[in-house]
């Protein structure tokens, strides 16, 4: 039976005691995307380059109004990915957990999830797995840290991530700051 190594690339994690409190700061940096990035860029370029005329709507026919359309959805679809591969590489989540209260944020470009909780109206944290499904079956999998509130709904405290062994040393600092399950 293979023994699993604990090693933990702390490059993406940066933690600070603070008076009261804990900030622990999570890079997304996964370098995947980097190459998702530069096919999304070149792809919206190329695109936008040869339909412009299309683009414009000007000097066309009836006819290449539908594929206008379609240029167009295309084109934004693209866009909507790229910012999603310079989000995955360029943010960050930071949480900051204080006396009573656990903010969450993700930056520098803008995210949506920004999240404050109260620390009592948390029951309990764990580590989710999401694999996706390939054509080979399953893929590798991906780990995050939510939070089971009083309520019964579950909180995203960090984005998915491929490092297990950081999400569940995360998961510890905050167990460990805020003392419940």
């Amino acid at each position: 039976m293979k023994k699993k190594s604990y090693l933990i690339d702390l490059s993406a994690l940066t933690v600070t005691n603070q008076t009261g409190g804990l900030e622990i700061e999570l890079k997304w940096r996964s370098f995947v995307y980097i190459l998702a990035l530069i096919l999304g860029v070149v792809a919206v370029t190329v695109m936008i380059s040869t339909q412009w005329k299309t683009l414009t709507f000007t000097g066309f026919t009836f006819l290449e109004k539908p594929f206008a359309i379609v240029i167009c959805a295309v084109a934004f679809a693209l866009l909507a990915f790229t910012y999603y591969c310079l989000a995955r590489f360029f943010n960050k989540t930071r949480i900051v957990i204080s006396d009573h209260l656990m903010t969450i944020t993700h930056g520098p470009l803008p995210w949506h999830l920004n999240t404050v909780l109260s620390l009592s109206d948390i029951r309990l944290f764990e580590v989710k797995v999401r694999r996706e499904k390939t054509r080979q079956g399953q893929g590798p999998p991906f780990y995050r840290i939510e939070a089971l509130l009083h309520s019964g709904k579950w909180k995203m405290i960090t984005p998915y991530h491929e490092d297990e062994d950081l999400i569940r040393e995360i998961e510890r600092l905050i167990r460990d700051q805020v003392k419940i399950g």
